[in-house]
């Protein structure tokens, strides 16, 4: 057990840890609904279009990653991304989504962006997941990119050093099988079948596996272990989250409401909630140690950064999102024409 003081022990035990888990929850939701979107185009009769599904990414992701990109560098960092030519390969890495390949470009500009880079390459890659299923079938699959991120877990000691080891564990690669998982699961659910059985079961299993999560934190030996159990737990909670009974009254419920709220908004959330919703709780104050105060300021501080979100949601993600679909619409009556 690696902990300096009590309170590091408590923080490693304890729910509020499980922050850097998020990043696995979002590449299941990602690939649930970018490929439970294509078998339902599939049940309509749709062929899947490389140059659509791609419109469709572009125009939701990378104009509103654009503004807080350029943000991030010329408002906060001045005009060293204009004059230096380190500054300028790192914002052509970010621009061009390759910056989670190296370590000296991983957490510049934003740290939160790595994430965006390898969410776009696994875009990049799903026609050849699609092809894979076609042969092989989803489950097969999903087997191989296990194996695959085992294999890269093997081989990393001989890695060239120059990658980097955030920049190595995280690749495209060597998380496929976490989006697999959530394909996996679309397939199970647009069939009307279940990975875990009963729904508490899968509960029991996510419960289970956040558990151990938790404690594989805690020593090196059990440490390779910590990413599959976080998207064991998740898959699990995904699972029975998704046959949960909804009803009326769950639905007009206020937490229910802002849930909804939040997740309009999560993009923009995600792009910006680094540096400042650390930022915006110490301008309320040091945090101290008094529980009730600091969930006061967390509570504060992040309602500030939805409001924001959400503005930017209206003004930006919803507008981009208009543009593309209205290129597609002009592409389509163009060919239409022609024939």
């Amino acid at each position: 057990m690696e902990f300096a003081s009590t309170r590091d022990a408590l923080l490693n035990l304890s729910p509020v840890a499980f922050g850097w888990s998020g990043v696995q929850l979002f590449l299941i939701i990602s690939g649930f609904l970018i490929h439970l979107g294509y078998l339902r185009g599939v049940d309509k009769g749709r062929i899947f279009s490389g140059r659509e599904f791609f419109s469709k990414r572009f125009w939701r992701i990378y104009p509103p990653y654009v503004l807080a990109l350029l943000f991030f560098c010329f408002a906060i960092q001045g005009g060293r991304y204009l004059t230096r030519p380190d500054r300028i390969a790192d914002l052509a890495s970010h621009l061009f989504l390759v910056h989670n390949l190296s370590d000296t470009t991983f957490f510049t500009i934003n740290p939160a962006f790595w994430s965006i880079a390898l969410e776009a390459q696994l875009y990049v890659i799903f026609p050849i997941l699609l092809l894979l299923r076609k042969k092989l079938g989803i489950a097969r699959v999903l087997i191989g990119t296990v194996l695959l991120a085992i294999l890269l877990g093997l081989i990393k000691p001989f890695a060239s050093p120059s990658i980097g080891d955030n920049a190595y564990g995280t690749s495209v690669f060597a998380f496929w099988y976490i989006w697999c998982a959530g394909a996996f699961l679309a397939e199970r659910f647009h069939t009307g079948k279940t990975i875990f059985g009963q729904r508490r079961t899968a509960l029991l299993i996510s419960m289970m596996s956040f558990t151990l999560m938790t404690f594989s934190i805690c020593t090196k030996a059990t440490a390779p272990f910590t990413v599959p159990l976080s998207v064991l737990a998740w898959i699990s909670f995904f699972e029975w989250f998704l046959y949960f009974p909804l009803n009326e009254r769950h639905t007009r419920s206020i937490p229910f409401r802002a849930g909804v709220v939040i997740g309009l908004c999560s993009y923009s959330i995600y792009l910006f909630h680094q540096p400042y919703l650390r930022s915006i709780m110490r301008f309320f104050g040091d945090y101290g140690f008094f529980p009730a105060a600091v969930m006061i300021k967390l509570a504060v501080s992040f309602a500030i950064i939805v409001l924001l979100s959400y503005s930017l949601y209206v003004f930006v993600e919803l507008p981009s999102i208009a543009i593309g679909a209205k290129r597609r619409a002009a592409r389509k009556n163009r060919a239409i024409a022609e024939a």
